[in-house]
């Protein structure tokens, strides 16, 4: 069975958690998210009856990272990842805090 450390060599995983996606107001899909100490990335574990495999969706590297929003809705738990020449990413976890302040440590260290 894949795991997330299979995709991350040469990297430190510091946090892996679940999210998940809104497409349309009305579609969710379930994801999960690592941030490692260069980059952050957004995997589906793929299922078949041959092999369990990871489907890596995107990557982001920490110093394309514009900024980051959260939601300030009482018990909400939606966020949005600002990249730069690129999408945003918005997803929704219980783990914001954490992702932000991983990110914010991360950001400072790579790009001061």
């Amino acid at each position: 069975e894949d795991t997330i450390l299979d995709e991350i060599i040469d990297e430190q995983l510091l946090l892996e958690t679940p999210i998940e996606r809104t497409y349309m107001k009305f579609f969710k899909k379930k994801y999960n998210l690592a941030v490692t100490d260069i980059r952050v990335l957004l995997y589906k574990k793929k299922y078949s009856y041959t092999s369990d495999r990871l489907k890596v969706k995107r990557e982001i590297a920490i110093p394309d990272l514009k900024g980051i929003t959260k939601s300030t809705l009482k018990d909400a738990n939606a966020m949005v990842l600002h990249v730069r020449n690129a999408h945003d990413e918005y997803f929704n976890t219980t783990k914001v805090f954490d992702i932000i302040e991983y990110l914010k440590k991360l950001y400072a260290t790579i790009c001061k």
